[in-house]
């Protein structure tokens, strides 16, 4: 069982589910505090803090009657938009404002399949759309949608997140005058066919809708509602982004909590592989995220590397078939595992995968955090990414990282600067040769100072206040 952690945690966010399964909806329990953490810091937030207090302020001056602000994804836990929510309703309920959460949980296991292969259509992976795959969605969002009205009253707002609830509060807008807000976290920059396919999909979505916010202003969109741009941001105070080492799983029990997968023959806990020199990718079990690129890569590092003492790869995320809303990531991490296995011997021991379970969100974080801050080097070779959670997290804790050219990643890193980017089309001999100039007992690279101060600078929730507050009166305003 969970034991109790001694170290003070700032910034404490609880989730937990309300009700049953019985429905399609279920509301999401917040608890925690986040505002006070920002105003003790000693890191200097003063002036995105008064920045933040300004904007809420003049809001809430013109308008005091304003209801509840209803955030809806459909997973509570998993991936990084089921993360920032929980913190981003605390922070704005720290200023006042009322804020709660609904998950949209549909009752056909088809439903999810389909949803991310429209998720996949956003990074240009090619995909048509079935008249049998587009019935099934419409049911079910039109089933889900007879239950919003129980939640969501007159003069509250709607944050609807991707595609997945999409349909549904679609639907349930048509009886009612909300104000919403479609939040997209994916996108792509470049116009292809396939993009033009998906925002055709997506747009017959969104008449209801008032407004959208997309991550950066250069994806693409032909949407004619008022659009904004905000980019995904960090709650520097949380469970994961506060560091941990090897001596604070003294206080845990992490039987039934971690699996190892070992190709050595030799059974490895979590204490011995956090006791030695590893490079680290930390990410959903996605075939976008690019483990099987870090494995090329790292086959490649192998070969070059002039050191006895290698580190080890190490290969996380969390369990395959904890997140709720990915149906695929069970297959490709059983892809990875078998690419693994076919390595020669002297290349795999020297490979870990670890699975994290999302039984206890807590625990799961606490552990990201700790095998996070122990890394050498984290790398995210993702082919594609809407911003990617999982290295701006990398960047805050002051570690080396190694990023793919995907569009959402190198938004983030200053090359050279406060980190390195590989490009391809020999992506793998890029990377491996990354891994060797910051490993090289000659350079000693360090970016970790860097990346650090990037993030704060351009990454942390409090600075996006001001933006969310605006596009929200834009929204109940009309424009």
């Amino acid at each position: 069982m969970f034991k109790k952690n001694k170290k003070n945690i700032n910034g404490n966010t609880l989730v937990r589910l309300l009700g049953n399964d019985d429905g399609y909806f279920r509301e999401v329990e917040v608890t925690g505090s986040i505002l006070d953490s920002y105003k003790k810091s000693g890191e200097n937030f003063h002036d995105q803090l008064k920045k933040a207090i300004k904007s809420v302020e003049d809001f809430i001056g013109k308008y005091p009657d304003f209801g509840t602000i209803w955030h809806i994804n459909s997973t509570a836990y998993g991936g990084g938009v089921a993360e920032m929510i929980p913190d981003h309703i605390l922070l704005l309920r720290g200023f006042g404002f009322k804020v709660r959460w609904l998950v949209f949980q549909p009752k056909n296991d088809d439903f999810f399949d389909f949803t991310k292969k429209i998720h996949n259509s956003f990074h240009d992976v090619l995909f048509d759309i079935s008249e049998e795959a587009l019935s099934l969605y419409d049911v079910e969002s039109s089933n889900g949608s007879l239950e919003i009205g129980g939640f969501i009253k007159k003069g509250d707002l709607i944050i609807c997140h991707d595609p997945q609830p999409l349909g549904a509060v679609n639907k349930f807008l048509e009886g009612s005058h909300i104000p919403a807000i479609w939040r997209c976290h994916i996108g792509f920059p470049y116009v292809t066919e396939q993009i033009k396919k998906t925002w055709n999909f997506i747009n017959s979505y969104l008449y209801n809708f008032d407004h959208i916010v997309l991550s950066d202003e250069n994806y693409f969109s032909d949407s004619m509602l008022p659009t904004s741009y905000i980019s995904p941001s960090i709650n520097p105070f949380s469970i994961k982004n506060t560091e941990y080492n090897i001596n604070d799983l003294a206080f845990f029990d992490l039987d039934d909590f971690v699996e190892i997968v070992s190709f050595s023959g030799e059974k490895k806990t979590l204490h011995d592989i956090l006791n030695e020199r590893y490079i680290l990718q930390i990410s959903r079990w996605d075939r976008l995220k690019g483990f099987d690129t870090l494995i090329d890569s790292y086959l490649n590092f192998h070969d070059t590397f002039k050191s006895e003492n290698i580190p080890r790869l190490i290969l996380s995320g969390p369990d395959a078939t904890g997140v709720s809303d990915d149906p695929e990531a069970f297959y490709y991490y059983n892809e990875i595992i078998d690419s693994i296995k076919l390595l020669p011997l002297d290349i795999s021991k020297n490979i870990i995968v670890v699975n994290l379970s999302m039984r206890d969100p807590i625990k799961n974080a606490i552990l990201t955090s700790v095998i996070q801050s122990n890394a050498e080097i984290i790398c995210q070779l993702s082919k594609a990414e809407g911003f990617g959670l999982t290295l701006t997290e990398a960047m805050f804790k002051g570690r080396n990282i190694i990023i793919s050219s995907a569009f959402g990643l190198v938004k983030q890193v200053d090359n050279g600067v406060s980190g390195l980017i590989a490009y391809g089309p020999e992506i793998e001999n890029d990377v491996a040769n990354h891994l060797n100039t910051i490993l090289s007992d000659e350079n000693k690279v360090n970016f970790g100072n860097n990346a650090r101060k990037s993030i704060l600078d351009n990454s942390i929730q409090i600075s996006k206040i001001p933006c969310w507050v605006d596009v929200i009166e834009r929204t109940i305003k009309g424009n």
